[in-house]
C-alpha cells in the first residue's frame, strides 16, 4: 500500500506499479498454501455477523461503506483473475466481452447476500451518480439499476455520489489504476484525490497544437 502523503511524487514512488498477471505466476498462486489460507479467510464473509455489520446503515458512515466496497471490488477482481485468468483477446470487442462476462461471473456471498462485480460497482458504489448505469458500453452492456429499499443489499449503497471512486478501482488491466488498499475511512476521500492526481499525471498528456501558415485556413481565399 502506498504511504499516505499529499506529495504525489512520494506516493508514486512508494506504491509499487503493476501486477504480474502472467499465467505461470497465477498458476503458482492458485496452487500455493497462501491461496488456500486466503480462501478460508474469504469464506468468513459468509458469516451473519459480517452482513449485520455492513447492513447496519444507521451505524455505518458513507466513508465506511465506500472503503468496504472499494476493497471488496479489488479483492474480488484479483481473486477472479487467479481462478479465471484472461485467455487473451484477439480484438477489442473480444476483450470487452471477456470483461463483461468476468464481472458477472465473479461473485461473493456476504452473509446471505450475493454480489457480483457489476452489482457492487454500479448498484452500490455508483448508485447515486445516475439512475441507471451500464456495466459496459455497446451491445454487450447490461443495465444495472440501484436496489429497491426492500432489498437488504441497498443498505450497502452509498448515500452520496463519489465521482473519484474510479481511481480507487483496480481492474488489473494495462489502463486501470494501480491496486491500492484503503484502510482508514477518514482518509478515503483524500486518498482518492491523490490516486486521481497520480493516475492523470502518469497517463494524461497535454500538448500544444502547432499550426503552420497553410493549415487550418477558413478564409475562403
Amino acid at each position: 500500500a502506498a504511504a499516505r502523503s499529499d506529495n504525489t511524487n512520494e506516493w508514486r514512488a512508494s506504491r509499487g506499479d503493476g501486477i504480474d498477471l502472467s499465467p505461470d505466476l497465477l498458476a503458482i498462486v492458485r496452487d500455493s498454501s497462501g491461496f488456500a489460507l486466503f480462501l478460508r479467510e474469504v469464506a468468513l464473509l459468509r458469516l451473519p455477523d459480517i452482513e449485520d455489520w455492513i447492513t447496519a446503515r444507521s451505524q455505518r458512515s458513507d466513508e465506511e461503506r465506500l472503503v468496504f466496497n472499494l476493497n471488496l471490488t479489488n479483492l474480488m477482481t484479483l481473486h477472479g483473475l487467479v481462478v479465471r485468468p484472461n485467455p487473451g483477446s484477439s480484438s477489442a470487442a473480444a476483450g470487452l466481452l471477456y470483461r463483461s462476462r468476468f464481472n458477472s461471473a465473479v461473485r461473493y456471498s456476504i452473509g446471505s447476500m450475493v454480489l457480483d462485480l457489476n452489482t457492487i460497482e454500479h448498484a452500490l458504489l455508483r448508485s447515486k451518480l445516475s439512475g441507471v448505469t451500464f456495466n459496459y458500453i455497446g451491445f454487450i452492456g447490461r443495465v444495472v439499476r440501484p436496489f429497491p429499499p426492500t432489498d437488504p443489499r441497498s443498505l450497502m449503497a452509498l448515500d452520496h455520489p463519489t465521482p473519484l471512486l474510479t481511481f480507487g478501482l483496480c481492474a488489473a488491466t494495462v489502463s486501470s489504476p494501480s491496486l491500492f488498499v484503503f484502510r482508514d475511512p477518514k482518509l478515503v476521500y483524500q486518498e482518492l484525490e491523490v490516486l486521481a492526481a497520480v493516475y492523470l499525471g502518469d497517463n494524461l498528456r497535454i500538448g500544444t497544437l502547432k499550426t503552420g501558415s497553410n493549415s487550418g485556413s477558413n478564409s475562403g481565399s
